[in-house]
């Protein structure tokens, strides 16, 4: 029986973990660049332009002591877009949470369309565990 397998058998060849999945989003004028990684029990969220960097990186996780996850600033604002987003995504999906937002002046309409765009791409991205590991995938239709 598969059970008896080590490797779990065939669902553990699709869960195979990190999973690496790229995509990009047009907001007005400018090109948004994702990157985005899924671990064992945690994501890691890259945003940017082309200008690439790591300018910025927070850490957001559930606690059973409050209803919002607790934020850590790794690097960059405490209080800016990246945090906020790492609180959202970590609540929405109930897991570890590291966020890089490197977009320089980021006005709250583009930071909530971050946040959709993540939003939707991740619920769909983590239902389905088909997706190899560097796999460069397409975000949902609007």
């Amino acid at each position: 029986a598969d059970a008896a397998r080590p490797d779990g058998g065939a669902a553990a060849a699709e869960d195979k973990l990190p999973r690496v999945l790229n995509f990009s989003s047009m907001f007005v004028d400018r090109q948004l660049l994702f990157h985005v990684i899924v671990l064992d029990g945690s994501l890691f969220v890259w945003v940017g332009g082309a200008g690439l960097g790591l300018n910025d990186l927070q850490a957001a996780v559930p606690t059973p002591y409050d209803k919002l996850p607790s934020v850590a600033s790794l690097k960059g604002e405490t209080d800016g877009p990246g945090g906020m987003l790492a609180q959202k995504l970590s609540r929405s999906f109930g897991r570890l949470v590291f966020v890089s937002f490197n977009i320089e002046e980021a006005e709250p309409q583009l930071a909530f369309f971050v946040q959709k765009e993540l939003s939707r791409f991740l619920k769909e991205a983590l239902e389905s565990p088909a997706t190899g590991a560097g796999a460069a995938a397409e975000p949902p239709a609007a």
